[in-house]
């Protein structure tokens, strides 16, 4: 019986349409922000902000609050035009109001579809249609609404033709629509590998998933939308979820909505429900399936398939969770001997009842550490004669006490420090990450710490030399230095702060303790030095230069008085004129920036002076190149 069972969830598992991408969920604080949100409008001053509140709210299936007659505010505010008649008609269809639609709806509403002009506007005055129990000519709409995508062919105008087609009776075509859809998804962007959305961001990637599934579920059609796909939809809107207006929590609820309430395709995971530490005394891993809302799936059959440690070791499969009567699952982390540390548990996860809608929820995992209780055994500390190298005294005493007197030691002593940690789960010693003494003097306000380094295995230990310490760490300050032993390591559930006793030390000399001046005044300001300027040449021949650059424009001259130039074809035309002082003007801003103007002064004039004479120098030759061909047509 048990192995027909694990072959069928094996086989249940593998027909299961779910994708290895995991599937976040909405942390339940950002959802009830998002909540408050659309409520904070209340009371509405316009049919506007009404329609995203109370439709977000409905959406998600939350209660509007009772403030204000909100039907009584519709029938009052509602006006004759595609917009208002929208607005209204959701919202009296959502909250059940007793709205008739006002005598000219049908010719406006139609008037809309005929001459709105874009997919939005076609799209509310059929849903409003549908909500006032209306006649729709679907002729009509089909060709307004090729024509509107005709002049716009954006993602969100296609999404807003997707949501209204879907309002068409069965017998019209809308084939070019669906087909529509896929080549849709093939313009959306991937990021991360965990998230899909459109180039026009929240809203349009909403109404599109909102106008497929719409549109697939009334004609049904299996969407060419994939699992994936799918769950990297849900993804996003769930990235998107901190918003700053209530139109924004709009569309963000109305995505939830599209990725939990349809036909086809709803993301889902297994989440932690109990704490992700795993203690002695509690060691049961609770976890609920839920989709993304976190809202609880249907009954499942659910295994963790691995638990691995950070180190990549698989230290158990295919344990089965039982059920407990709140919709959790459970199973006892302890009674796989786990050591300490952290690990990742992956789930596998199939509902008893078959819902192929179901997706993510093959492979999700959580996070959880196994922590111990931790105590100190075996503590001691010993003095002894650097001379004599024999152990002069030796005390002792048992964690959470403290030394029974004061431990003496002068200059000439060694003091060693020696314990262990026992892990009192599993009664062996262990390594804490972190172990360390503190000695303070109260008198010198003087604070020092020193780590314990291992020897011998799991033994902690250590050595000061006083007379190196007083020489380097305590300014050789005679005083009653408090010892605390401090031990941390993230895999203990109790972190040890323990007092362990007093260190009087004396010193044969003393010392000062350096002063630590804090200045509250303000610091000198940070003045930057450029870099000095290398020395100019000399002006003799910086001019000899200048002669040089000049003499072949000086001897162009020359040459046109001696064999004569020709200027006779030169036409005084505006864009000559422009042309040529644009030449000469772009030689004057060269000579000034060798003179006196920075390289980004020199550029914004250069970019308005260049750009007068590249549209006159194109004008100047568009007119030669036209005289020329005239003279070659006579």
């Amino acid at each position: 019986m048990a192995a027909t069972r694990g072959i069928s969830l094996l086989l249940s598992l593998c027909i299961i349409s779910c994708a290895a991408v995991q599937v976040d969920i909405v942390p339940e604080s950002d959802l009830q922000q998002l909540i408050q949100k659309l409520k904070g409008v209340q009371p509405y001053k316009d049919l506007a902000s009404a329609y995203y509140s109370v439709t977000g709210l409905d959406s998600i299936s939350e209660k509007i609050p009772e403030k204000q007659d909100v039907c009584g505010f519709v029938k009052k505010t509602m006006t004759s035009n595609v917009a208002n008649l929208y607005f209204g008609s959701d919202i009296a269809n959502r909250l059940k109001c007793k709205l008739s639609p006002p005598s000219d709806a049908q010719q406006v509403l139609n008037d809309g579809i005929r001459n709105g002009g874009t997919t939005e506007i076609i799209n509310r005055a059929v849903a409003a249609l549908i909500n006032f129990k209306l006649k729709i000519d679907a002729d009509l709409v089909i060709s307004s609404l090729k024509s509107a995508l005709e002049k716009d062919d954006s993602i969100l105008s296609n999404a807003y033709a997707l949501n209204a087609v879907a309002f068409l009776p069965k017998d019209v075509d809308v084939s070019s629509f669906v087909d529509s859809i896929s080549e849709l998804l093939n313009q959306a962007d991937e990021i991360g590998d965990k998230y899909l959305q459109f180039d026009g961001g929240l809203r349009d990637t909403v109404v599109f998933l909102v106008g497929a599934y719409r549109l697939y579920g009334a004609r049904d059609i299996t969407p060419s939308i994939d699992g994936d796909q799918a769950i990297k939809f849900a993804n996003y809107f769930i990235s998107k979820r901190h918003v700053g207006s209530v139109q924004d929590a709009f569309y963000v609820v109305l995505g939830f909505a599209a990725s939990t309430i349809n036909k086809f395709q709803i993301p889902g995971s297994i989440v932690l429900t109990s704490q992700p530490l795993v203690r002695k005394s509690d060691s049961n891993v609770v976890v609920k399936a839920c989709n993304i809302l976190g809202k609880p799936l249907p009954k499942m059959d659910i295994k963790a398939t691995s638990i691995v440690s950070t180190e990549g070791n698989s230290i158990a499969s295919d344990i089965e969770l039982s059920q407990k009567s709140n919709g959790e699952y459970h199973f006892d982390f302890n009674k796989l001997n786990p050591e300490r540390g952290f690990y990742t548990v992956h789930f596998g996860a199939i509902p008893v009842v078959q819902d192929s809608r179901l997706l993510g929820l093959k492979d999700s995992s959580v996070k959880i550490k196994k922590v111990a209780d931790i105590a100190i055994e075996s503590f001691k500390i010993k003095t002894s004669d650097k001379e004599q190298a024999s152990v002069q005294k030796e005390m002792k005493t048992n964690f959470p006490k403290e030394l029974p007197s004061a431990v003496q030691a002068d200059e000439h002593s060694n003091v060693v420090i020696e314990f262990v940690v026992k892990d009192l789960e599993k009664n062996v010693e262990v390594l804490p990450q972190q172990a360390f003494l503190r000695m303070s003097c109260c008198k010198s306000n003087l604070e020092r710490s020193f780590l314990f380094t291992s020897r011998n295995d799991q033994l902690l230990s250590l050595e000061l030399d006083i007379a190196e310490l007083g020489k380097t760490a305590l300014y050789f300050q005679s005083c009653d230095y408090s010892m605390d032993v401090i031990i941390g390591d993230p895999t203990f559930s109790n972190q040890i702060y323990w007092k362990v006793g007093t260190l009087s030390l004396k010193f044969n000399k003393a010392g000062t303790v350096p002063s630590v001046k804090l200045s509250s005044s303000p610091k000198p300001e940070i003045k930057h030095v450029f870099r000095t300027p290398e020395k100019r040449p000399p002006a003799l021949l910086s001019r000899a230069f200048t002669v040089l650059v000049m003499l072949p424009l000086i001897i162009m001259f020359v040459m046109w008085n001696v064999f004569g130039a020709n200027v006779s074809n030169f036409s005084l035309t505006l864009p000559n004129i422009f042309f040529h002082l644009g030449l000469g003007a772009i030689f004057l801003l060269y000579y000034c920036y060798w003179t006196h103007l920075n390289m980004f002064t020199t550029l914004k004039y250069l970019a308005i002076i260049g750009g007068i004479t590249f549209v006159s120098g194109s004008s100047a030759l568009r007119a030669i190149a036209n005289e020329r061909l005239k003279t070659e047509l006579r």
